[in-house]
């Protein structure tokens, strides 16, 4: 691999006939139903499968008789152009086998060399000509031109000058016209460290500044489920250092004096201090994949258990909102519990002490009780 000496500063293209496939290089303009796969099947990045890309629109249309090219992004690039057969309307079979086609060619082209090298993956994809790429990767690059290792992942304010000094290195890839949705940015799997929510940003913001200086305009859903495997022998991939890792406790009690409700009532007392401290925990919660339940208790006033379970829900769902507004991507992690005074193993003897709202992982013992005893939010 190459080394350049610039700081955000690979690769010929290595093209390998997949299945019985074409493996020709494309050069001509992108029609709709072709498409570019940017992937790496490789440590510390979240694993893709041809089931998992199935909600992806722009990969529906080409796997029905189209076009998919894949850009492996290991330390050095290389380019797959898969084409498949149509697709006749509610013919199932073919559709299946094309699938299993796309799926055997993404475990054959795992990564091969050592790191990720996104700008030559970039460079690559931009002279196939396709205007439709899928990225599916972290986006921590590792070596090549733009290497997150070597940057300050908390300082956006850094971001203008680090495109110049790629612009001015020739390193900016040829994108005019060029659609890109971007899944999985800042997502990752050990034994890379979990990214905090404003280090997941950087990254976002990064490659948005960066793509669009390139000429293209970039999306980055957050509507697919993640998958982690890493497969055998795969090459190295750098660490980028985060930060001391945070491991968020099975149960939390969200601190009743920060995020404090008025008396007999689901209205904030003070809105302004429960959301500093709910911005707070947001930010914990955004170093981990866990989902968690928010779970309100209540105090015994005499009220029905019934009715006591709803007033806890609707003050946990009132803290999932806020945490929400912290963090939009923790909303497919959270689901709001009442439990009110259902006599669960986490209810204190001392009623004053029941006026909370706890954040419990869904995964544990715990909170698999809740999540029987309590009503959940519907919707």
């Amino acid at each position: 691999m190459k080394n350049k000496t610039f700081r955000v500063l690979s690769a010929a293209a290595v093209s390998a006939a997949l299945l019985t496939l074409t493996a020709c290089a494309k050069t001509g303009s992108s029609g709709s139903n072709e498409v570019a796969l940017v992937f790496l099947n490789g440590e510390n990045n979240p694993y893709v499968t041809a089931a998992g890309m199935e909600d992806v629109p722009e990969l529906t249309s080409a796997l029905d008789g189209g076009q998919i090219t894949l850009v492996q992004a290991d330390g050095d690039p290389a380019v797959e152009n898969l084409k498949f057969d149509p697709v006749k309307k509610g013919n199932q079979q073919q559709h299946n086998l094309n699938r299993q086609n796309l799926q055997q060619a993404l475990v054959n082209a795992g990564a091969d060399d050592p790191e990720t090298d996104l700008v030559q993956a970039f460079q690559q994809t931009a002279r196939t000509g396709i205007k439709e790429i899928v990225v599916a990767h972290s986006g921590l690059s590792t070596a090549g031109a733009v290497c997150f290792q070597n940057l300050d992942l908390e300082n956006t304010d850094e971001i203008p000058a680090l495109i110049r000094e790629l612009d001015e290195h020739g390193e900016l890839a040829q994108l005019q016209g060029t659609q890109i949705h971007w899944f999985y940015a800042g997502d990752v799997q050990s034994p890379q460290n979990k990214l905090s929510a404003k280090q997941r940003d950087f990254v976002k913001a990064f490659w948005k500044a960066y793509l669009e200086a390139c000429g293209a305009s970039v999306s980055f859903p957050d509507d697919l489920p993640e998958e982690y495997e890493t497969p055998a022998d795969a090459p190295a991939v750098t660490v980028v250092e985060t930060g001391e890792a945070y491991t968020l406790p099975s149960v939390t009690a969200i601190d009743p004096q920060a995020v404090a409700f008025k008396s007999d009532s689901t209205e904030l007392a003070d809105e302004a201090a429960a959301r500093a401290a709910l911005s707070a925990l947001a930010e914990q919660l955004a170093g981990t994949t866990d989902a968690y339940y928010v779970s309100g208790f209540t105090a015994d006033d005499g009220s029905s258990l019934q009715a006591t379970k709803e007033f806890g829900l609707a003050r946990a769902k009132e803290v999932k909102k806020l945490l929400c507004e912290a963090d939009p991507d923790l909303s497919g992690r959270l689901t709001a519990i009442g439990l009110g005074v259902e006599p669960v193993s986490l209810r204190s003897s001392n009623e004053n002490d029941n006026r909370v709202v706890y954040l419990i992982k869904a995964d544990t013992d715990v909170g698999k009780e809740l999540a029987a005893a309590g009503i959940r939010e519907v919707g």
